[in-house]
């Protein structure tokens, strides 16, 4: 028994022999494609009050644009693409709000999945994006 215990360990395969080389993150969005999906997708609304919700909840100094009645939060993000088509990772950009990341994060997946361009040359790609939150104030 000890033998075939031995025998086995002698065929593991390294982990590293798996592993896919990832794209380092980039610095600006001038050197970035941005991403474009297949089919257009939008932010909803409930997605929206969620994203003012966590401005107000933790008290985040975000920039807020407002034009009328109309208050607009714009994340910048980066997202990386699998050389498959797949999510690999998400990276809000300068909101300084913890609360605001992870709506904008989960709304951009939501939009993506099932709707992710595969890169051409088959290897993993980072794109850019921005996602606009906006809510209308009556009042």
């Amino acid at each position: 028994m000890r033998y075939q215990l031995a025998l086995l360990a002698t065929f593991a395969i390294p982990s590293f022999a798996c592993a896919q080389t990832l794209p380092p993150m980039p610095t600006s969005l001038e050197s970035t494609e941005r991403l474009t999906l297949p089919k257009a997708a939008r932010t909803t609304a409930m997605s929206s009050l969620k994203g003012f919700a966590a401005i107000e909840r933790g008290k985040c100094k975000t920039p807020v644009s407002v034009q009328n009645k109309l208050s607009t939060v714009s994340v910048p993000m980066f997202v990386l693409v699998s050389g498959t088509g797949n999510v690999s990772k998400i990276v809000p950009l300068n909101t300084d709000c913890p609360g605001l990341d992870t709506v904008a994060a989960t709304e951009q997946l939501r939009m993506m999945k099932g709707n992710t361009p595969v890169p051409a040359d088959g290897r993993p790609h980072w794109y850019w994006t921005t996602l606009d939150f906006s809510v209308e104030f009556q009042g």
